[in-house]
C-alpha cells in the first residue's frame, strides 16, 4: 500500500465531489445565464465537464495505485498526475494575485485542494 496516493486520490475523490456539487450551481449555472453565444457558452459547458472527468479518473487512478503500488508504470502516472495537480494550482494561484480584489489566496480557494492531491502524489512517488 502507498498511502501517500491513497490520501492524494480520497482529497481528489472529495475535490471531484465538490466540484460536481457546489462548482455547478455556483459557477457554471450563472455563466450559463449569462448574455454568452450558444457557441461559447457550450464550448464553456463541456470544459467544465472535462474537468470533472479528469478530476474523478485521476482520483480514481491515484485510489487504484495506493491499494496496487508495485503495478506497472504506476510511478510515473503517479508524479504525472501530481505535477498536472501542482500546475492547476499554480494556475490558480496566478489568477488569485492578478485579480483586482482583497484576500487574494482566499479569492479561488480550489489552489488549497489541488496542491495537496500533487505534493502528496508526487512524495508518495519519491517514497517507493
Amino acid at each position: 500500500m502507498n498511502y501517500w496516493w491513497l490520501v492524494s486520490g480520497g482529497i481528489g475523490l472529495i475535490t471531484a465531489f465538490i466540484h460536481l456539487i457546489s462548482g455547478q450551481s455556483g459557477v457554471i449555472k450563472p455563466f450559463l445565464l449569462c448574455d454568452l453565444a450558444a457557441m461559447p457558452r457550450a464550448v464553456l459547458h463541456a470544459c467544465w465537464h472535462m474537468i470533472t472527468v479528469i478530476l474523478f479518473a485521476s482520483a480514481i487512478a491515484l485510489l487504484y495505485l495506493g491499494v496496487n503500488p508495485i503495478s506497472s508504470g504506476s510511478n510515473v502516472l503517479a508524479l504525472f498526475i501530481g505535477g498536472q495537480f501542482v500546475a492547476y494550482a499554480i494556475v490558480f494561484l496566478v489568477f488569485s494575485f492578478i485579480g483586482n480584489w482583497s484576500r487574494k489566496l482566499m479569492r479561488l480557494p480550489q489552489w488549497t485542494l489541488l496542491l495537496p492531491i500533487g505534493v502528496l502524489a508526487i512524495v508518495g512517488s519519491l517514497a517507493l
